[in-house]
């Protein structure tokens, strides 16, 4: 097995780091971009989608699934 020194383990986690900043950087504006056309521009078919989501927990089936 290869022994890496201390600076090649820390430059690796900090462009691991780096990388996963990039990523939830790139994935804020989708989260953004789709609320606002949920929320702006198709407000009547984000009030039926909450609605079954609502039933769906409330009915106990998603909770089955994120067990």
């Amino acid at each position: 097995m290869i022994k890496h020194s201390k600076i090649y383990e820390s430059f690796r986690l900090a462009l691991v780091m780096v990388f996963w900043l990039i990523e939830v950087l790139l994935f804020i504006p989708d989260i953004v971009i789709g609320a606002y056309f949920l929320f702006v521009k198709h407000p009547i078919k984000t009030f039926s989608f909450m609605a079954i989501l609502f039933l769906l927990w409330y009915t106990g089936i998603i909770s089955q699934y994120i067990q």
